[in-house]
């Protein structure tokens, strides 16, 4: 499977939408959210295969979009990344927890993320 379209959710707008351009030069087809409410009305028409989310946004955070995406129909099979300025163990094991693939720090490397989604797509996942 072709992991094309891309979601960014982060209450940040000039880090989303530096990241969407940024992602779009690998040639993804992506989407900003600023906000909960705007990440969850997006990913039911975007329907992305990976969505990038901020987990410090304010309340609700990052780990509840995911749980809503995870509920959702469109989004069920959306691959999760969570972003976040913390990375420790304990904070990298409740992303694992909350069913995200992978936890990456703040400044995330956009090309480590195209690597990232490049690994999941030959792993078939």
């Amino acid at each position: 499977m072709e992991y094309k379209r891309l979601l960014v959710v982060d209450d940040n707008r000039d880090a989303a939408d530096s990241m969407a351009m940024l992602m779009e030069t690998f040639g993804y087809e992506v989407r900003c959210a600023y906000d909960q409410a705007s990440a969850i009305r997006e990913a039911a028409v975007f329907a992305p295969h990976v969505a990038l989310l901020d987990l410090s946004q304010p309340e609700p955070d990052g780990l509840e979009v995911a749980q809503r995406l995870q509920q959702m129909e469109q989004t069920r099979k959306t691959v999760l990344v969570a972003l976040s300025g913390y990375g420790q163990p304990d904070d990298v094991a409740r992303t694992r927890k909350a069913g995200f693939a992978d936890h990456l720090v703040k400044p995330a490397d956009p090309v480590a993320i195209h690597k990232l989604i490049e690994s999941l797509e030959s792993n078939g996942d």
